[in-house]
């Protein structure tokens, strides 16, 4: 679920930048605004799935929410013994990253984009789908 709450908000990003580039207002603090809204959900993205370049060629990222949780369950997929010390260390290392990375999400989800579109709106932005009427 957060793994496409993070892509749905960043499709979401890309939609306001786009109105805003659509509307009156002039550039300042709207840009700012959701300039900093890319930077976090990007940083959110990058926690919870890595770099996506690095991945792509294979080169080695920081240990990411999703490498941690596949450690526990490709570590017992097929077990018999149950959960080492580390498979349990890897979730319990996960599950804290992942309430903190969440806590931020919905700040940004239920705080940071309404305020942007609040402000877009006040600036005669066009309407963006998935925002309210």
């Amino acid at each position: 679920a957060v793994s496409n709450t993070v892509k749905v908000t960043k499709d979401h990003a890309k939609k306001l930048k786009i109105a805003l580039s659509n509307s009156q207002a002039g550039t300042g603090e709207l840009d700012q605004m959701i300039g900093k809204l890319f930077k976090d959900i990007n940083t959110l993205d990058v926690q919870l799935n890595g770099q996506a370049v690095k991945n792509k060629v294979g080169e080695k990222n920081h240990k990411t929410i999703s490498d941690r949780i596949g450690v526990a369950y490709l570590g017992n997929f097929l077990s018999t013994y149950g959960p080492t010390p580390t498979h349990e260390k890897s979730l319990n290392i996960a599950s804290n990253e992942l309430k903190e990375l969440t806590q931020k999400l919905k700040i940004i989800v239920n705080e940071d984009i309404p305020e942007i579109e609040s402000k877009l709106k006040e600036a005669g932005g066009p309407w963006v789908s998935g925002a309210d009427l």
